[in-house]
């Protein structure tokens, strides 16, 4: 009877997470530039497949752009939380700062850094702002209401620390605005 021999070649779970996260990453990015999402016309950048057309709605466009530029940002801000385990060392009051703090930039840029195609617009009619509110809305509804469906159907809980509404963390309430900005 020959032995055989089992090598354990699994990693730290954090290790794990930054290879999967490192491998989506550059599937996406190959996949962004194999697969046209529209026409692309001569002369055109690249971006032009993926975002609004710039002559249509500038507003729209500039807005596309400086999310994507921000989502990098709030993206390696939750890299740094989760591969140096600072969640462990959370309180309730750290989720709030963390949250907040990145949905700020999106919930405030209407008012502080309006678009420059929107800059002369009355608040309620920049894109940005009607963007912003329309997440807001859907954010709420969907953590107020609809979570309780998550812990329904695959009873389930938020363990973590946290200061809560409707037995839903509030943290949660501004992570999902910067997630679905996204």
């Amino acid at each position: 009877q020959k032995d055989i021999i089992v090598m354990d070649l699994s990693l730290p779970i954090e290790l794990e997470m930054v290879v999967l996260l490192l491998g989506i990453s550059v599937v996406m990015i190959l996949f962004s530039y194999i697969v046209p999402i529209s026409p692309i016309k001569a002369g055109a950048s690249n971006l032009d497949g993926w975002f609004t057309p710039v002559l249509s709605n500038p507003a729209k466009r500039q807005y596309e752009i400086f999310a994507l530029q921000y989502t990098v940002f709030w993206i390696g801000a939750f890299a740094v939380v989760i591969i140096l385990q600072l969640y462990e060392q959370f309180d309730a009051q750290s989720y709030m700062i963390l949250c907040t703090s990145l949905a700020a930039p999106y919930l405030l840029q209407p008012f502080v850094y309006p678009m420059p195609a929107e800059r002369n617009l009355p608040i309620l009619l920049r894109y940005s702002f009607k963007a912003n509110l329309w997440i807001a809305i859907f954010s709420f509804i969907g953590n107020y209401w609809y979570t309780h469906y998550f812990y329904s159907v695959l009873n389930a809980r938020y363990t973590f620390p946290a200061h809560r509404l409707n037995d839903v963390p509030i943290a949660l309430y501004f992570a999902t605005h910067f997630y679905f900005v996204t």
